[in-house]
């Protein structure tokens, strides 16, 4: 039956979140030596963390040719991100701080980044040297980020190689990073499989799948880092996570998927429908916040109800 292939789809995608959050952990006692601001810190490593469900549920599709599925993937967890993601938040933890830090530019270039990849695709198809531009957009992005965020006057990797031993415990880490990381490619491997054989049963789009099913449970970890994150009134970090979130999946690893396995539109009607989702969920997410320093219960409740009209009008 299809319910219990769903019910255990939904299974391997915890399992997922689970050893995303160990590996996302290990990341951070890393990367907490390099002393840069929290919200480039939560963009650049945390939200790497939490966006491996996606690369390797993408790069496992890629492998399979089933590039519509990881497309799909990509987008919908770009849209669960700001809608279920910051919005449920928002309303378990009452309201999100918008920090005078995350200037309007920052999420100006999080949108055009995230856009890019939208544009190129409107031929229909996404080329491996397209490919190799949204990785080198991915890499400068970094860059930037690092440079203003680091305060040191020392570089990063300096840094990184006198104070790593004193830190934690290296081997410990590695071990935990090694078996996290295996459990992500093994459940990666299920899930795909899984979603391919409901798309193949039941005569479902693989894109659909993607966009909907492998994109909430691939942002589970983001969303139990913005629920931690806020309850330790850490608003900066949820957001630099989200941001980051975006950023990766949209340049580094749709890139690298399509590096793999060029995409070619099966559904190109229902991808133009998507984008227009996409681009109505950050454009409410950026009216909500641009005008002052909060992000209000009442208006995460609404990102969440739009997610929901989105996934009513996409069930047959």
């Amino acid at each position: 039956m299809i319910i219990l292939k769903i019910l255990f789809l939904i299974a391997l995608c915890l399992l997922l979140a689970f050893s995303a959050k160990i590996l996302q952990g290990s990341l951070e006692k890393v990367t907490k030596i390099w002393g840069i601001d929290g919200f480039i810190f939560s963009c650049i490593m945390v939200a790497f963390g939490t966006s491996l469900p996606e690369m390797v549920i993408s790069v496992d599709a890629a492998l399979k040719d089933n590039t519509n599925l990881a497309l799909g993937n990509i987008i919908g967890s770009n849209i669960a991100n700001i809608s279920i993601i910051v919005g449920g938040a928002c309303l378990i933890a009452g309201k999100v701080l918008i920090p005078k830090s995350i200037h309007s530019s920052k999420i100006y270039y999080t949108f055009l980044i995230t856009a890019i990849p939208l544009a190129m695709l409107s031929d229909g198809k996404l080329t491996r040297l397209e490919g190799i531009l949204l990785v080198l957009i991915y890499l400068v992005w970094q860059i930037l980020m690092i440079k203003s965020g680091n305060n040191r006057k020392s570089s990063i990797f300096k840094t990184l190689k006198l104070n790593l031993f004193n830190n934690f415990n290296l081997r410990k880490e590695l071990t935990k990073l090694v078996i996290s990381l295996a459990v992500l490619l093994i459940a990666s491997e299920a899930i795909v499989t899984t979603s391919i054989n409901i798309s193949n049963q039941f005569n479902i789009p693989q894109f659909l799948i993607g966009f909907f099913i492998l994109a909430v449970g691939s942002s589970l970890p983001e969303l139990a880092f913005g629920i931690s994150a806020l309850r330790n009134n850490k608003s900066n970090l949820i957001l630099g996570n989200i941001f980051g979130a975006l950023v990766i999946n949209s340049s580094l690893i749709l890139g690298i998927a399509c590096i793999i396995s060029p995409i070619q539109l099966f559904y190109p009607q229902q991808f133009l429908k998507t984008t227009l989702y996409y681009l109505t969920i950050f454009l409410i997410f950026y009216l909500f916040v641009r005008s002052k320093d909060r992000l209000e219960k009442w208006e995460g409740a609404f990102l969440v109800a739009s997610y929901i009209i989105i996934l009513a009008l996409e069930i047959p």
